[in-house]
C-alpha cells in the first residue's frame, strides 16, 4: 500500500462524487444564512504534466566512521612582528584622495613611483593628450563664440521690439 495518489487515465477514472444535504445541518439553523438544499463535491482532475509538488531531499550517504576532527595547536601570544606581517595597508589610489576628490596630473606625476621621487627620464606622455587638449580647447573657444553671438542676437531682438512698440505708442 502507497500513500502517493494513483493516476488513472481520464478514460477509465471513475465519475466518483459526493452528495452532501444541509437542510438538516445545525450549524445553519443558528444562522441567518439560508443553505442550498444539497452540495455536489467532486475530486479535482490531476494534471500529468504538472511537476511535483514537493521535493525530495537527498539524505547523504553515512560514511564507515566519523570524519577526523581539525586539530588546532595551542594559542600562542602574539608578537608584534607577527602582528606587522598580517597588517595589510589601506588602498591607495593615484587618483583619488581619501575624501573622494580627484589628485591633479601635476601632484600625481610628482608622485609618479609612489615614493615621491622625480623619475622623469622614463615617463612618456603620448602625443594623442596634446591633440587632445588642443581639440577640446577649440571645441571651447567655439562654444563660447556661439554663446555669445546668441546674446547679441537676442539683445538685438529685443531691441527691435522695444522700438516697434514704441512707434505703435
Amino acid at each position: 500500500m502507497t500513500s502517493r495518489k494513483v493516476l488513472v487515465p481520464p478514460e477509465e477514472k471513475p465519475t466518483s462524487s459526493t452528495f452532501y444535504n444541509h437542510s438538516n445541518d445545525p450549524w445553519f439553523k443558528d444562522r441567518s444564512i439560508e443553505p442550498s438544499d444539497i452540495t455536489r463535491m467532486v475530486e479535482t482532475p490531476v494534471d500529468l504534466l504538472e511537476p511535483p509538488k514537493s521535493k525530495h531531499k537527498r539524505v547523504p550517504k553515512a560514511f564507515g566512521s566519523l570524519p577526523v576532527h581539525a586539530v588546532y595547536s595551542s594559542p600562542r601570544p602574539v608578537t608584534i612582528k607577527n602582528q606587522q606581517d598580517w597588517n595589510i595597508p589601506p588602498c591607495v589610489s593615484n587618483w583619488e584622495n581619501l575624501e573622494g576628490y580627484e589628485i591633479p596630473l601635476t601632484k600625481r606625476l610628482k608622485a609618479y613611483n609612489g615614493r615621491g621621487i622625480y623619475d622623469f627620464v622614463n615617463l612618456e606622455i603620448n602625443n594623442n593628450f596634446a591633440k587632445v587638449s588642443n581639440v577640446l580647447n577649440e571645441a571651447d573657444q567655439r562654444a563660447r563664440e556661439a554663446i555669445s553671438m546668441r546674446l547679441e542676437m537676442q539683445k538685438e531682438m529685443e531691441m527691435m521690439k522695444e522700438k516697434r512698440e514704441g512707434d505703435k505708442a
